[in-house]
């Protein structure tokens, strides 16, 4: 982050050896925050939003994530609505 308001730790599975050392180090110091479960769609936000202040970028990340996950079907009937056809 650009802030320089502390260090968000992006780990992949909640419950593993990443996730666990990471909370660990949150517990030390206030300043890092973990995020958990992250997705690719995630991690691009993040790098484009760098600039935002640690609790919004935290909460726009997560909710990149979220919304990066969808089914094929759920992608195709929205294509289809935003295209008009």
């Amino acid at each position: 982050m650009d802030s320089k308001e502390g260090v968000i730790i992006f780990t992949d599975i909640p419950g593993g050896t990443p996730f666990n050392q990471s909370i660990l180090l949150s517990q030390e110091d206030a300043q890092i925050k973990v995020v958990t479960g992250t997705n690719l769609p995630a991690i691009m936000d993040g790098l484009f939003n760098r600039e935002l202040e640690a609790d919004d970028f935290v909460n726009k990340v997560l909710r990149s994530g979220k919304e990066g996950l969808a089914t094929y079907a759920e992608k195709r009937s929205n294509t289809i609505k935003e295209e008009g056809i």
